[in-house]
């Protein structure tokens, strides 16, 4: 049985369930396992794109100012935003310095001076903005949608943080897709996706309880991603354990594969087959932001080793971790969810923590499971939002993004 329960108002669920969260799985009703659900990454709401079409995306007035090394704009709204030399320089749109088929920043940074002042400033009917520098022989040429989308006035940043801040929630209901649909209509397969993002699991029905169907599956979003496990596991009760999955004890809550540097992304009921391995890595179980916000978790009692940390700061270290971890189990939303045959349970690994019943019973248990990279998954929701929702963003996953 596995578990999903929310933990922190940086997080959105948790999942209690196998540590090796498999994604297929033959078994008597006897021998199912229940997820528990707990959110603990929350939901953010959508980041709203701003333009130039709207009221306050016209600029009203620029001027160059400070040392001539500002662009002081107003926008019709009445706010202000600065841009300083060396921005306006980098972020250039012209065919010199971009690519304009890949988007890409192609003029070397090595060339640009290092003092830059503006020289002079015009603008032009189609929203352009030109400008010149005194130290370089080069007119850049940036559009005001650039510069009202890339604002870093601490206005608009604030806007931004509003916009896309995970909103903690208490509504446990377990969003649910089929593979039928999903398979066939390209609505579906966004609906998916979507449920994944913006509640961090989502529940995939009716996928055939085939062996590597997996495979199948992932390929509506990328390719799959390779551990030293394999891409994908199988995990049935051994008698000879190797790894704590494949027991029948209880598994605590945790992300997976924690000692990866590159921790896995989106995950579908991942289950191991392998030999013992040895890996030590040593990281932040928390990471910040320079705002201090949470923008990355790793978590898993099971591979916590000795840490090595200043003596002066052990027992503060035990004391909050010790808290973190009531905070994850003590926390009053969780889901409990027994799969059914042909159930595969995705979800956000950098979000949600699962863990594990005790498999009781002497019915048979199969499992397969497998990882998508998060920017697989990330840049394919991103292209169906631009397609079928107007654009609508994608919140946080979980990647150390600074955003």
């Amino acid at each position: 049985m596995l578990c999903v329960s929310r933990i922190l108002s940086a997080f959105t669920p948790i999942i209690q369930g196998n540590s090796r969260a498999p994604s297929l799985r033959k078994v008597p009703l006897k021998a199912c396992r229940q997820l528990n659900i707990t959110p603990v990454w929350p939901i953010h709401n959508a980041l709203q794109v701003r333009s130039t079409h709207e009221p306050g995306g016209v600029i009203e007035e620029a001027n160059i100012t400070g040392n001539r090394k500002i662009l002081s704009v107003k926008w019709r709204n009445g706010e202000f935003a600065s841009f300083h030399s060396k921005w306006l320089r980098f972020n250039c749109l012209c065919s010199k310095c971009n690519d304009h088929t890949s988007k890409s920043w192609i003029w070397p940074a090595h060339q640009v001076p290092l003092e830059l002042t503006l020289k002079s400033m015009t603008t032009t009917d189609n929203g352009e903005i030109h400008v010149q520098w005194n130290e370089e022989e080069h007119e850049g040429i940036i559009t005001k949608d650039h510069l009202l989308q890339h604002s870093y006035s601490e206005e608009n940043r604030r806007r931004l943080r509003e916009e896309t801040k995970l909103q903690f929630q208490t509504d446990m209901t377990l969003p649910e897709v089929s593979w039928l649909d999903v398979e066939k209509c390209e609505d579906a397969l966004y609906r998916w996706l979507r449920n994944i993002s913006d509640k961090g699991i989502c529940l995939l029905t009716d996928v055939p309880a085939e062996h590597h169907y997996a495979r199948k599956v992932l390929s509506k979003i990328g390719s799959l991603t390779g551990t030293l496990y394999g891409d994908i596991w199988d995990v049935k009760l051994h008698k000879n354990i190797i790894n704590a999955a494949y027991g029948r004890q209880a598994l605590l809550f945790h992300t997976d594969l924690a000692i990866y540097e590159a921790q896995p992304g989106i995950q579908f009921l991942h289950c191991l087959k392998a030999d013992p391995v040895h890996m030590i890595l040593r990281k932040p179980l928390i990471r910040l932001n320079d705002d201090n916000r949470i923008i990355s978790v790793t978590w898993h009692e099971h591979e916590l080793g000795p840490p090595l940390v200043n003596e002066k700061n052990v027992d503060d270290f035990y004391r909050s971790y010790q808290l973190f971890a009531r905070a994850i189990n003590e926390f009053p939303y969780k889901r409990s969810v027994r799969l059914r045959k042909g159930d595969m349970i995705c979800f956000n690994n950098r979000r949600l923590a699962h863990s594990r019943n005790a498999f009781v019973g002497k019915g048979e248990r199969h499992l397969q499971g497998c990882y998508v990279n998060s920017d697989d998954f990330k840049s394919k929701l991103m292209y169906l939002s631009h397609k079928l929702d107007n654009g609508r963003p994608v919140c946080h996953i979980g990647n150390t993004d600074w955003t």
